[in-house]
């Protein structure tokens, strides 16, 4: 399922940390269930 657009980085004071802004593209309100698959 995909998730949405990333419209935007912005930096934060420490220089490893980073927020994306996303543009979803589904109406999460309507989910019940979330399901997230790592490879860690």
């Amino acid at each position: 399922m995909r998730i949405g657009t990333i419209t935007e980085v912005r930096e934060t004071r420490n220089i490893i940390d980073r927020y994306a802004i996303v543009e979803t593209a589904v109406n999460f309100a309507k989910l019940e269930t979330v399901l997230v698959i790592t490879n860690h």
